[in-house]
């Protein structure tokens, strides 16, 4: 659906409006006010403008006229949660009434209200943000991984599981209760006097394939760290780098290939890229999820570099001998767990940070860029599930942080026309965010809901806003066919 055109009756209106911002900087403000009231009169479906007029009568010292607006300003910011502009709504609207003495019943009454509502907002702008990596769901509660494995089926029977996405769900799923049922048979044993580890050697590849395709196929009924923990064997066995970081593995992987050859190599290669203890996918994610942003980044940050370097030293090798963690898509699962780490650390404004919100979008930008010159071959038969993990999310994922870098840029701009640039550009990152993923994603009305917020500091045409709201509206039952039950599918619903 496209957006219908400006009219000459909307320009006409701009124009009032831009007036009547001039005028207001001059402190004129009664011909400011007047200036908003045209532009009202000429489209008065714009909050912008009530808002603008709203302020300028403050200015006036006319307060009792704004607080029918200011009211329904806060109530409908709260409704989008938008919490700091809705507490300063709330703060505006109690400056509108009268002061003690003068104040009718129906202005006490107000009062009170406002100041309820007031402080709701502010308790919701104060309250942690709940990590969903450890969402905790009732026993017996279906979860999306087993929705998708139904909903599957279905697809199967109708012959149209080439073109859905609810695949992406189940596999993630299954690859990562592999790993997790391989730990669980890990067993320790004395043999002539020394005790000795008993296990498959397979649940590192499970656990980290898993959390690539996406970070919320993590679960787990158990004893996790302690389980976790007893694969350090794999280590041992295939003779890993746990320590000495990146450098001392690509100083001695070449010496070692020169005596053993490919395959012990390979396996070393491979765990020290996945292992649990000194490096690096694993860790990383487990310092992630657990708020230690600045040691995930340089976990991961070694597993980029040596899977850089092993791809221009050994270009010309073959799958086969190398391995798949030198494959381009494995790659970029691992830049993708790196790009959300260091959105988390910026977002959380974690000190001695390496990098800035510059560093950010550069990489999103060159994620995003890479995705699209590297598409599916041709004719490659390609699991669905597979195309969305490695080609869908990430791009996805790399537009979700420049809409939010060009956020943060507008918030900090000098000047209103710096500002409303930038929005358009975070609402524009959103929507082609949202537009990435598979309709049935959960992120899809998330994402849509942040470009609306990004609609708002722009100052959109109400009806555009609404057109938004539609497709937020019509997203969400898609989501909820496999998500109803996750958190977010919860907080929607809601």
């Amino acid at each position: 659906m496209s957006l219908p055109q400006k009219t000459c009756t909307t320009q006409n209106a701009e124009r009032l409006k831009n007036q009547g911002n001039e005028l207001h900087q001059k402190r004129q403000y009664r011909a400011a006010y007047r200036k908003y009231s045209d532009a009202i009169k000429e489209d008065p479906t714009n909050a912008i403008y009530y808002a603008n007029r709203a302020a300028t009568s403050l200015a006036l010292n006319e307060p009792p006229n704004s607080t029918p607006l200011m009211q329904k300003l806060g109530g409908g910011l709260e409704l989008l949660h938008l919490w700091s502009q809705s507490v300063d709504a709330w703060k505006k609207a109690l400056d509108c009434l009268p002061k003690d003495e003068s104040a009718t019943e129906l202005d006490k009454r107000l009062r009170i209200q406002f100041n309820e509502s007031l402080k709701e907002a502010e308790e919701a702008l104060t309250a942690p943000i709940r990590a969903p990596v450890f969402y905790e769901a009732p026993k017996g509660t279906e979860m999306p991984w087993h929705r998708a494995k139904d909903w599957e089926q279905k697809l199967i029977t109708a012959n149209k599981m080439s073109i859905s996405p609810c695949r992406h769900a189940n596999i993630e799923f299954q690859e990562f209760t592999s790993g997790v049922e391989t730990l669980k048979k890990v067993e320790q044993k004395v043999v002539n006097g020394q005790l000795m580890w008993y296990g498959k050697p397979t649940a590192l590849v499970d656990l980290t394939n898993g959390i690539m395709r996406d970070r919320r196929s993590f679960h787990f009924d158990s004893d996790w760290i302690d389980t976790y923990n007893k694969q350090v064997f794999e280590c041992e066995m295939f003779q890993a780098w746990t320590d000495g970081g990146a450098k001392k593995g690509q100083a001695e992987a070449p010496q070692r290939l020169k005596k053993l050859g490919w395959q012990p190599v390979r396996q070393a290669l491979s765990t020290t890229i996945r292992i649990p203890t000194g490096a690096w996918v694993m860790s990383g994610f487990m310092a992630s999820a657990t708020g230690r942003y600045l040691a995930a980044f340089g976990f991961f940050s070694r597993a980029v570099e040596v899977l850089e370097w092993g791809r221009q030293i050994w270009n010309d090798v073959s799958v086969e001998h190398r391995g798949v963690i030198f494959e381009l898509t494995f790659v970029r699962g691992v830049r993708r767990l790196q790009l959300s780490c260091m959105h988390e650390c910026l977002a959380e404004e974690v000190k001695d940070c390496s990098f800035n919100k510059d560093d950010l979008a550069g990489l999103s930008r060159h994620m995003a860029a890479e995705v699209d010159a590297n598409p599916p071959t041709p004719g490659s038969q390609i699991d669905p599930g597979f195309l969305a993990s490695f080609w869908m999310y990430p791009k996805a994922e790399a537009l979700s942080t420049l809409g939010w870098y060009h956020m943060q840029q507008g918030f900090a701009a000098e000047d209103e026309k710096g500002a409303k640039l930038e929005f358009a550009r975070s609402s524009r990152y959103y929507m082609q965010c949202a537009q990435s993923y598979p309709e049935d994603e959960e992120n899809v009305p998330y994402f849509l809901y942040i470009a609306l917020e990004a609609y708002w500091w722009y100052g959109k045409a109400l009806r555009e806003i609404i057109l938004l709201l539609h497709q937020i509206r019509d997203a969400i039952p898609k989501m909820k066919i496999n998500w109803g039950n996750s958190e977010s599918g919860i907080c929607i619903e809601m």
